[in-house]
C-alpha cells in the first residue's frame, strides 16, 4: 500500500492541491469547482476526527508563533471582530510553458492561458480578551468532550409536585384540573 502523497499537518496545501488535481483529471471543469468541495473536507475530516489528528495540530498563540513552521495547519481560538467583505482571487490557473531557445513547442499551445477568478469571504479574528493560561490548557479537553456530549439528550424535566406550605394570594389564575395546580392553604 502506498502512503499519502501529502501530509495534512505540515503540508495542508498539498492536500488541497492533490484533491484539486484529482478532480480536474477526472474531467471536472475548474470553472465548476468554485465554491464547491472536491474532496478536501473529507480528507481533513478523516485526518482530524477519524484518525485523532486534532490533538497533533498546534494551537497558534504568541508563545508558539516561533515554533510553528510556515504553511502548516494550526488551530486558533479567537473571536471574529470584523467581517471585511469579499475578496476576489485567482482560484485556478493553467501553468505557463516557455518556448524560448527552442524551435518547436514541447507542449500543445492553447489560445490563451486559462484563469478562473473565485471569491472568498474574509474575517478578522482577535484572541479572546482576558483569557488566562489555565483556560488555554483546559480548552483542549473541552473540544473532545463537547463533540461527545452534543449528541446526548437533555435531562428529563423534574416532576411537578405541590407543596402544602406555599401560600397563594390570587386563586383566579388557577386551573382546576391541572396536576400542578397550586392549592390555597388555610
Amino acid at each position: 500500500m502506498v502512503g499519502r502523497q501529502y501530509d495534512c499537518l505540515t503540508n495542508p496545501l498539498g492536500a488541497v492541491r492533490f484533491t484539486f488535481d484529482k478532480a480536474v483529471s477526472s474531467g471536472s471543469d475548474p470553472a465548476s469547482l468554485d465554491r464547491k468541495d472536491w474532496g478536501v473536507a473529507d480528507i481533513f475530516r478523516d485526518f482530524l476526527f477519524d484518525n485523532d489528528g486534532l490533538s497533533q495540530v498546534p494551537i497558534l498563540t504568541p508563545s508558539t508563533l516561533h515554533v510553528i513552521q510556515p504553511n502548516s495547519l494550526v488551530r486558533f481560538r479567537g473571536m471574529i471582530q470584523d467581517m471585511l467583505g469579499n475578496e476576489f482571487y485567482v482560484g485556478a490557473y493553467k501553468t505557463w510553458n516557455t518556448n524560448k531557445f527552442s524551435d518547436v513547442a514541447q507542449f500543445p499551445m492553447g489560445p490563451s492561458p486559462d484563469m478562473r477568478v473565485w471569491e472568498r469571504r474574509l474575517i478578522y479574528c482577535v484572541p479572546v480578551p482576558g483569557q488566562n493560561t489555565w483556560a488555554d490548557s483546559a480548552s483542549e479537553g473541552v473540544i473532545s468532550t463537547y463533540a461527545t456530549s452534543a449528541n446526548r439528550e437533555k435531562r428529563q424535566r423534574d416532576t411537578c409536585f405541590v407543596s402544602d406550605e406555599m401560600d397563594i394570594q390570587d386563586s383566579s389564575n388557577e386551573t382546576p384540573n391541572s396536576p400542578c395546580a397550586k392549592k390555597m392553604v388555610s
